[in-house]
C-alpha cells in the first residue's frame, strides 16, 4: 500500500530516480522546496504561500503544497492563502480543464491578502 506522505515534497532520492526515469527539465537535479524552506531564516509572521501541481489521473494522495506550508509555518512564516493544488494531465501537462482559471483566481486572492508595501 502506498503511504500518502510518499506524495508530497521531493527528496533528493526521489528527483534523483525521477530524473534518471524521465531526464527532462522539469525534475530539479539540485535542491527542492523541502531544502528551500529549510534553508530559509526563523521569522515571525512574513507573509507566504504555497501552491503546487498534481497529475489528474490518478488522483494521488499527498499534496506538496500542504507539506510547505506545514515546514513555512513551523519556521514562523504566516500563510496568507490556503495551500492549492493545481491538476495537469500529465508530467509533462497539459494544465486541466480549468485549472488555469482556478490559478488566476488563487493568484489574485494571494494579491489582495498582502499588504502594499
Amino acid at each position: 500500500m502506498v503511504h500518502p506522505s510518499q506524495f508530497g515534497l521531493s527528496r533528493v532520492d526521489s528527483r534523483k530516480q525521477a530524473l534518471a526515469k524521465i531526464d527532462s527539465p522539469l525534475v530539479s537535479p539540485g535542491i527542492g522546496i523541502r531544502e528551500r524552506i529549510k534553508g530559509l531564516p526563523r521569522v515571525s509572521g512574513a507573509n507566504a504561500a504555497a501552491s503546487d501541481t498534481s497529475i489528474r489521473k490518478p488522483n494521488l494522495p499527498g499534496s506538496a503544497a500542504r507539506g510547505a506550508e506545514k515546514r513555512l509555518r513551523k519556521r514562523g512564516y504566516s500563510l496568507v492563502v490556503p495551500a492549492e493544488i493545481f491538476r495537469v494531465e500529465d508530467m509533462k501537462g497539459p494544465i486541466s480543464d480549468g485549472e488555469l482559471e482556478r490559478a488566476r483566481e488563487w493568484g489574485e486572492l494571494l494579491a489582495a491578502a498582502i499588504p502594499p508595501g
